[in-house]
């Protein structure tokens, strides 16, 4: 599986923020829910917007809403391509802890889509800042009943290098 993403978020005066995460992932590896192989390329767009319920220095809580628009393509067996959209909820912690460490962590809940099963992702980071623009981390996400059910699920431990720019 190869996987690329990203985030944008602004901040708004009086707590408000909008959040904006693009998600590539390619996977050459999964089953159909008949079990049958079927490889596929996943975009996946999240557009959203939220409170900062706690904005200290150190502590950060942030909660908000968000539309998704899944857009798969099957690449093998057989070629097919379907656009899914689902309404979600999410919430964002960031601690900081002292020698410029963190724990961040974002769960994201899917309602009951076409599979009729709440569907969720979760990911835990322990993130470390070497320099200004170099970071490390170790990273533990957890993806259940994604909305388009092709998607495979999974649960991964990753360890990442950052640049921040």
């Amino acid at each position: 599986m190869a996987w690329l993403s990203g985030s944008w978020r602004r901040d708004f005066p009086r707590k408000f923020f909008g959040v904006y995460r693009p998600t590539l992932e390619w996977n050459r590896a999964s089953k159909r829910p008949n079990g049958a192989f079927a490889d596929y390329f996943l975009v996946q767009q999240e557009i959203g917007a939220g409170l900062n319920v706690l904005a200290a220095k150190d502590r950060k809580l942030r909660l908000g809403v968000s539309e998704n628009f899944f857009d798969v393509w099957v690449t093998a067996p057989q070629s097919d391509r379907t656009l899914e959209t689902s309404a979600s909820t999410f919430a964002e912690v960031e601690w900081s802890l002292p020698w410029r460490i963190q724990i961040i962590e974002r769960g994201v809940w899917y309602p009951p889509f076409k599979n009729e099963l709440n569907g969720w992702e979760n990911r835990i980071e322990l993130n470390k800042k070497l320099t200004e623009t170099l970071s490390v981390a170790v990273r533990h996400e957890t993806r259940q009943n994604n909305p388009d059910e092709r998607v495979r699920d999974y649960s991964l431990l990753r360890m990442l290098v950052g640049l921040d720019f």
